[in-house]
């Protein structure tokens, strides 16, 4: 990258900046990760920390020159990732860095006399003295840096390096009695559940996890046949459950899905190169950051809805004004390509590329008319994209979330933001409590000349951004240079009818047929197709998803258009028009119901049933199994109650009768007696 360094040299994080091509907050991010061993750029950088005014807390780093240098051969990491995208740490080998560099600041000073001189050996001895270490070890480390470089000052290799001393803990395998293959078993699984455990929280901290674990690790050993003291045995040390920590890569691509695109997510450059106009559009809405007044004398901004030729930068508005308490829906939207589509410079684009917002849904009805426009290629500088076109053969395509940079739209909105409309009054800069216009102190100005001539000055705006130069992508040409060169080469827009656009942007729904009409959005629609059509048909509607909606078409079962219902008038009680128009109405239909007569042929019903009893006859009797036997008194009950209820009152009665002949018979003799006795 820069000129050749001497060994003794190091880079503030500034410095590091300019020689890397990067930002100085990127410079300083990468350090603070690199002294813990993270690898940039495919190599080790060899990082310390020293301590100053600058940086947080005082703390700032510095990065050896030489490991930067091309020529140099260090020790570079492996390059692992995970299946997230997060690097996997290789921790002997970050640690090792950190030691080579401390190794090589402590004998530095000695490297500076000639060996074998007496300053060499006083240096020797000074430099054993203020690290704490052996002469003999400083010799050692002098030796191993002539014979190998910066390699020969890291920590060598054991011979158990690589060789697994223990499944879990040296106490969990001595006070265990089992084999190996148990062991391997349970050392699997638990490795495996500390895993997953970092996978399944971002919060959850190393001893939260190591506890978890070991509560684990008791319910297999005890499975395993073994029920001593486990709490103790089984008790899961830092190094343990740190080396899986990188499963925490999971966690926050689920939960923090922001944190991870942002921070981890590996990027893709982009290129306009080879497209032509209207190839690739791309929309999104943006706030104004002009403050605008309301009749009651609040404030707000109005919303824009734009898009943008991926080609050649320019950029269509559609500024909408919303009132107070609502947001972009997507008749908005949709009214917004609508108005694309019928600009002469623009018309119907090949494929459109959008945010994931609500607001978006109604694109997708538009899909199926752009796929007669669509002959995208295959756009190798882009994956996303490309992936997309490829294996889904969309026409729209939906960013991935919190994936703001892949919208270059984002810098376009930035250029006309700080370029165009900060030069109109009641401008706020996206933050209305920073105040940066000529009212400090006070409330900002809102726009005064109107919604007019607002809608006036971003036409202006607009124009001033498309005939702006502009370096990078365009490499020096303005959006509108760029259109004129695809219009010389042969370049020419796709026009769509609107009809073809209002049709497409219709939503399918269903209603009930109710005397003749239906419901929808609290009107009534009716035509002369569904008066003889019976109440409770379900019909199938095409409903626009913006304007006043004074028609729907009802659609055939076979898609065709049966009928386009009209909103219902309403007749004032007196108004013999809605008689008339009711008579029309009853006419129609038992005409329609005359005219299904042709078509049907009269069924008796009695004779449809005995039809069916002459055709399935009686059903099988069964032979009972035996006869239940109750008491004698419950059986009496059951007799008496078998007997029909005309028997039971004839009996009753009866049973009266001779009552009252008994009854006179006693008072005749009663009486015959008394005469007697007189």
């Amino acid at each position: 990258m820069g000129s050749k360094a001497s060994t003794s040299d190091w880079l503030s994080a500034p410095a590091f900046a300019d020689v890397a091509g990067i930002s100085r907050r990127s410079a300083a991010r990468i350090l603070a990760r690199a002294l813990d061993g993270a690898p940039w750029r495919g190599r080790t950088l060899i990082v310390r920390e020293v301590h100053s005014r600058g940086g947080a807390t005082g703390r700032s780093f510095q990065v050896r020159a030489d490991c930067l240098e091309d020529g140099e051969a260090l020790p570079t990491l492996p390059d692992e990732t995970h299946a997230a995208g997060m690097p996997v740490p290789a921790p002997a080998a970050r640690r090792s860095s950190a030691v080579m560099a401390e190794r090589h600041s402590i004998i530095q000073p000695v490297l500076q006399s000639p060996s074998g001189s007496a300053a060499r050996k006083l240096a020797v001895t000074e430099a054993a003295r203020q690290a704490g270490k052996t002469k003999s070890t400083i010799y050692r480390w002098i030796a191993s840096y002539e014979e190998q470089g910066l390699a020969g000052l890291g920590r060598q290799a054991t011979p158990s390096r690589g060789r697994r001393m223990h499944f879990i803990t040296r106490g969990w395998d001595a006070a265990v009695p089992f084999d190996d293959a148990v062991k391997e078993e349970i050392a699997a699984t638990l490795q495996r559940y500390v895993r997953s455990l970092w996978a399944a929280n971002t919060e959850y901290g190393w001893r939260w996890v190591a506890r978890m674990a070991g509560t684990r690790l008791e319910e297999l050993t005890r499975a395993a046949g073994f029920d001593g003291d486990l709490r103790r045995i089984c008790k899961l040390p830092h190094n343990l459950v740190m080396r899986e920590r990188p499963y925490r890569a999971l966690a926050i691509l689920k939960q923090d899905a922001k944190r991870w695109h942002d921070e981890y997510r590996p990027r893709v450059r982009r290129t306009r190169a080879g497209r032509w106009p209207m190839e690739i559009v791309v929309g999104d809405v943006h706030p104004i950051d002009v403050l605008l007044p309301r009749p009651d004398g609040s404030t707000f901004t109005a919303k824009l809805i734009a898009f943008e030729d991926w080609a050649n930068a320019r950029v269509f508005f559609y500024p909408v004004f919303l009132e107070k308490g609502e947001g972009i829906r997507q008749e908005h939207v949709a009214e917004a390509f609508m108005a694309m589509t019928q600009d002469p410079c623009w018309g119907l684009p090949q494929l459109l590329y959008l945010d994931n917002g609500g607001e978006y849904g109604a694109m997708e009805l538009i899909e199926d008319a752009m796929r007669l426009n669509t002959q995208v290629r295959a756009l190798e500088d882009d994956d996303e994209l490309s992936e997309q076109l490829r294996n889904r053969r969309r026409a729209i395509v939906k960013a991935r979330p919190y994936n703001a940079s892949a919208k270059s739209i984002e810098s376009a909105f930035s250029a006309l933001e700080r370029g165009v409309f900060s030069m109109l009054p009641g401008w706020i800069g996206g933050n209305r409590m920073a105040k940066k216009t000529a009212n400090v102190g006070r409330p900002p100005t809102p726009y005064p000349h109107g919604e007019d001539a607002f809608r006036k000055d971003l036409q202006n705006a607009l124009i001033a951004y498309e005939t702006h130069p502009q370096t990078g992508l365009l490499n020096g040409r303005s959006p509108r240079q760029a259109l004129e060169d695809a219009l010389e080469s042969g370049w020419r827009p796709m026009a769509v009818s609107p009809g073809a656009v209002l049709a497409a942007f219709a939503r399918d729904e269903s209603r009930m047929l109710r005397q003749g009409s239906f419901s929808y959005d609290g009107r009534r629609y009716t035509a002369r197709e569904l008066w003889g059509l019976p109440a409770g048909t379900a019909l199938h509607l095409r409903v626009p998803i913006f304007g006043g909606r004074e028609e729907i078409p009802v659609m055939a079962e076979d898609g065709s258009l049966l009928c386009m219902a009209q909103a219902e008038r309403l007749y004032d009680v007196l108004d013999r028009e809605g008689a008339r128009e009711a008579g029309r109405r009853q006419a129609a239909a038992l005409a329609d119901i005359a005219a299904m007569r042709a078509d049907i042929d009269p069924i008796d019903g009695r004779d449809l049933l005995a039809e069916i009893a002459e055709r399935e006859g009686s059903g099988p009797v069964p032979e009972s199994s035996g006869i239940v036997r109750l008491s004698e008194g419950m059986e009496a009950v059951g007799r008496a109650l078998e007997r029909a209820p005309a028997a039971r009152r004839a009996e009753k009665d009866e049973q009266d009768e001779i009552s009252k002949e008994r009854s006179w018979e006693a008072r005749e003799r009663f009486l015959r007696k008394a005469g007697a006795a007189r």
